[in-house]
């Protein structure tokens, strides 16, 4: 497994690189800011890391991420990123416990957060389509690696049975019907990051719907 810092380096970069599909994804579905939503966090937590030093624990460095993307991203996604993210750091705290099983704590911590102030539901075809599946998928599993590929795998599900479905918040629920066959760019977002967690040789997801000029 790589160093944290190397993981959360590649995750980042991985975004920036998507930010085209995520733009493509959302202006279909919404107002199209959350390629430069994304991208804009990814670089500015890419400039602060060398600075942070790591010698932080994880619930800091989790802490540190959430101010940035709250400061950076004043957007509705950004906002709900920042304040699960922020969560997380607070339900890790100083206690010790193994890979895995910190993934799990700061992972329900962060998904009660984003249903609570989100006011949304799983089916509601927002980024919980994907977190809480790939939530489940850790759960069972036996090892971090174990649960990096669960996670990727269920969330790709979870994003993949909602393609149909008409979304119901945002700006994405002003386009009604015109939302039905587009996937959910806040589940894409998380597929893409458990993508860029679990490795290089990771073949990347090809949602059935492609935005035109992605790929």
């Amino acid at each position: 497994m790589p160093s944290p810092k190397a993981a959360l380096e590649r995750l980042l970069r991985s975004l920036i690189d998507h930010e085209d599909e995520f733009r493509k994804l959302d202006a279909a579905a919404g107002d199209g800011d959350l390629g430069i939503t994304v991208r804009s966090a990814a670089v500015a937590i890419l400039a602060w890391l060398p600075k942070s030093g790591r010698t932080g624990s994880t619930s800091e460095l989790l802490a540190g991420i959430a101010h940035i993307c709250a400061s950076t991203s004043p957007s509705t996604f950004g906002s709900l990123v920042a304040l699960g993210l922020s969560a997380a750091a607070k339900a890790l705290g100083d206690e010790e416990r193994d890979d895995l099983s910190s993934l799990v704590v700061a992972l329900e911590a962060a998904i009660a957060m984003v249903q609570r102030r989100g006011q949304a539901e799983p089916g509601e075809k927002t980024l919980l389509d994907a977190l809480i599946p790939a939530l489940e998928a850790a759960r069972e599993a036996t090892s971090l690696t174990e649960a990096l590929s669960l996670m990727r795998l269920a969330a790709i599900v979870g994003t993949e049975e909602m393609v149909s479905a008409v979304p119901k918040h945002g700006r994405a629920a002003w386009v009604g019907e015109r939302g039905s066959g587009i996937p959910d760019a806040g589940s894409v977002v998380v597929v893409r990051a458990l993508e860029a967690l679990e490795g290089p040789g990771v073949k990347p997801w090809e949602p059935a719907w492609r935005p035109s000029g992605v790929g």
